[in-house]
């Protein structure tokens, strides 16, 4: 934040811009404050005709504007109100009480930027001279009660407001006064401001230095959450200038000297918390709606969803016994197979970009090299047990149907159902209770799994209700009989399904700190969880501590605003900006967004075996590789990629992407040697093996 120009010995007079640079508003803009003045007119007896009062926020929306024209000068509370008097709608004691009002909200509802009020207090030790600037309706007096509110006052410091002095910054005339009283030359003062036209280029033009801050200006996601109306047409934008202000807030008020630990807890606090408590809350309320009295937050999504759910209950008072179960489609799958068709192997052969016997023999439970060897015996194909054999699919999904290696699975898979029913009657899922198990979702995989488990115990008595994010059941993933399944953002079936990213970004920001459920053991009269690992490292480095601060930031936020009524939440309608932000987070990624999603460690096969960095950084070997191999699938995310990358690299990818080097491509891709590593390999994990740590 231009930290040169805070130790040059030649800087006699810091300068700091007001609002969104050493005050912000608990609310997203100063709308926002015009909008709660409309609300409290609304609800007191001011005298203050009805007319006006609906059209309250409209008015003073446009007032500031009308009063400059009017009276030809920067204006005051008292010019933007006078026209109301002059028309007879108001009184003159009318006036002063809207001004008060107006006044006791702006104070009410302002914070400091602690960074800028910790810059303005070492500058204070280092005894310089602070000054406010500001182009502002409001007096120099109210704007003193509101620093000094921020602890960022003294009373030798002095402030220049642009309708004090008939001056204004945006035009450059009020840098014009203060170099005058201040008594300094431009280049012995700098001026901080977060509006680059007023506060950057026309204080450059005076000659002054200045610098850029701009921690208070929402960000694109905070600008959706603005476009949030409640559909009963009576917020007047109260509501999304509320939710917008408390990221900003929750964001801003963070403090880290660490610019990526700054940036993932503002993905989760302006972006991951709005949408994640968006359903939860709509979980509660489905649940509720249907009779459900428990409700199950399946691991490893469910962890943070569990947490949200824990807060928002105690304030919109439902009853619900909540739990978090340990599963995983590792776990729950095998175990509920009977039998074994072409529709399960389906799921054990699935792949993301690598498929090998190994993986295979994870999910199956049979060993890698027995499956190697029914494979070759079969195929007569040599192949290794960490060769990638995508292009093999179909002889491997013949293999896993063979009498010998079906009964070894089906072997395997009667072993482990005894201990998956013994932990969920511990849990409590046998009970005569109604319950849902609630889950980011997808094709309804562990809860098709759950109702078959289940049922081999207690056939055709339990109805299992599953709350889901979004849901994309493709051919062949039929609700069993006796579940229900319920989906918040997207259709069951149909031409909506979920796309492919959002669901990789929002397992990122529900990860666990806890690693994969591999099985459920018998210890000492309890059934345990058994896990890959005890603390999910790789995520816990990549900054999850950091995500879920600023997820839970957010919830504590919004608990604690008394102005939003969240039980009045429209979590319908909200879906709308839910989207908007996904498509602000895909389509327009910011160079920050795409480090910290590009980091992520991503293991996309269901037994945990690989792991690698979602969109890595490109150097130019790398660029060539995907340019001529795209199917080896180096990236996840091309676009995160391509904004990670060096200049060069961007270059390249660009260049072929409108053709210019295709022609080149295709001459050297017969003579290219590039060694198909795979994905970087986690060393394997045995379920049977001591569990690490």
């Amino acid at each position: 934040m231009g930290a040169r120009f805070f130790s040059r010995p030649s800087c006699k007079v810091y300068s700091f811009d007001v609002f969104d640079t050493v005050l912000a508003r608990a609310t997203a803009t100063h709308l926002g404050i015009f909008a709660l003045m409309q609300k409290t007119l609304a609800q007191r007896e001011s005298g203050v005709p009805d007319g006006l009062v609906k059209a309250f926020l409209s008015w003073r929306t446009s007032a500031e504007e009308e009063a400059r024209l009017l009276f030809r000068k920067d204006c005051t509370l008292d010019d933007i109100y006078q026209p109301l008097v002059n028309k007879g709608l108001i009184s003159i004691e009318q006036k002063s009480f809207l001004i008060e009002m107006e006044n006791t909200l702006e104070y009410d509802n302002c914070f400091g930027i602690p960074r800028i009020v910790n810059l303005i207090r070492s500058l204070r030790r280092k005894n310089v001279r602070i000054i406010f600037v500001s182009d502002m309706y409001l007096s120099s007096l109210q704007i003193r009660r509101m620093l000094e509110k921020a602890a960022c006052f003294q009373p030798r410091d002095r402030i220049y407001v642009s309708n004090e002095h008939d001056a204004t910054k945006s035009a450059g005339t009020l840098y014009g006064v203060v170099l005058e009283q201040e008594g300094v030359r431009p280049h012995q003062i700098v001026h901080i401001g977060n509006h680059y036209e007023v506060d950057v280029l026309q204080a450059r033009k005076k000659k002054i230095r200045a610098v850029y801050f701009t921690d208070a200006d929402l960000n694109h996601h905070e600008q959706q959450l603005r476009l949030y109306r409640n559909p009963d047409g009576h917020d007047n934008g109260l509501d999304a200038e509320i939710l917008a202000g408390l990221t900003k807030q929750t964001r801003v008020l963070r403090l880290s000297h660490n610019a990526y630990e700054r940036a993932v807890y503002d993905l989760g606090a302006s972006f991951a918390g709005p949408v994640l408590t968006a359903f939860v809350f709509w979980t509660l309320k489905k649940a509720h709606d249907q009779g459900i009295k428990r409700l199950y937050f399946i691991a490893r999504d469910g962890q943070i969803l569990y947490q949200i759910a824990q807060k928002l209950t105690k304030r919109v008072g439902f009853d619900f016994d909540l739990r978090y179960l340990y599963g995983s489609r590792h776990a729950w799958f095998l175990p509920s197979l009977s039998d074994l068709t072409k529709y399960e192997t389906n799921w054990l052969t699935m792949r993301h970009s690598f498929l090998s016997l190994r993986i295979i023999a994870n999910r199956t439970g049979v060993d890698a090299n027995y499956l190697k060897e029914h494979f070759t015996n079969r195929t007569k194909i040599t192949v290794e047990v960490d060769q990638d054999i995508s292009s093999f699919e179909h002889e491997v999904n013949d293999l896993l149907l063979t009498p010998e290696v079906k009964a070894r699975i089906l072997e395997d898979a009667a072993q482990k159902r005894p201990l998956v029913v013994g932990y969920l009657r511990q849990e409590g899922l046998l009970d005569d209770v109604p319950f849902s198990v609630v889950d980011l979702g997808w094709r309804g995989t562990m809860q098709r799994a759950l109702s078959k488990i289940i049922g081999s115990v207690s056939p055709g008595e339990k109805l299992i209700h599953g709350i889901y994010f979004g849901l994309n059941l493709l051919e062949g993933d039929a609700i069993p009989e006796n579940n229900i399944m319920l989906s918040y953002s997207y259709p069951t079936h149909g031409s909506n399904p979920v796309h492919w990213r959002i669901k990789d970004i929002l397992e990122f920001v529900a990860s666990a700190d806890h690693g994969m459920l591999l099985e459920y053991r018998h210890d000492r009269g309890s059934y345990v969880p058994h896990l890959k690992e005890k603390v999910n490292l790789d995520v816990e480095a990549w900054g999850l501590g950091d995500l879920q601060g600023g997820i839970h930031g957010f919830v504590d936020s919004l608990l604690a605003q008394k102005d939003f009524d969240v039980s009045g939440w429209d979590i319908q309608h909200f879906r709308e900006v839910i989207n908007g932000m996904f498509d602000q987070l895909i389509n327009h990624t910011t160079k920050t967004e795409a480090e910290i999603i590009g980091r992520y460690p991503f293991k996309w096969d269901s037994s945990e075996a690989f792991s690698e960095e979602y969109a890595p950084r490109f150097n130019l070997l790398q660029a060539f590789e995907h340019l001529i191999h795209p199917e080896r699938h180096l990236s996840s995310w091309m676009r995160a990629t391509h904004i990670r990358s060096s200049l060069a690299v961007r270059v390249l990818l660009r260049a072929h992407e409108y053709g210019y080097i295709q022609w080149m491509i295709r001459r050297i891709k017969p003579f290219a040697r590039f060694k198909n590593k795979g994905p970087r390999m986690v060393p394997p994990i045995e379920v049977n093996q001591p569990e690490p740590g």
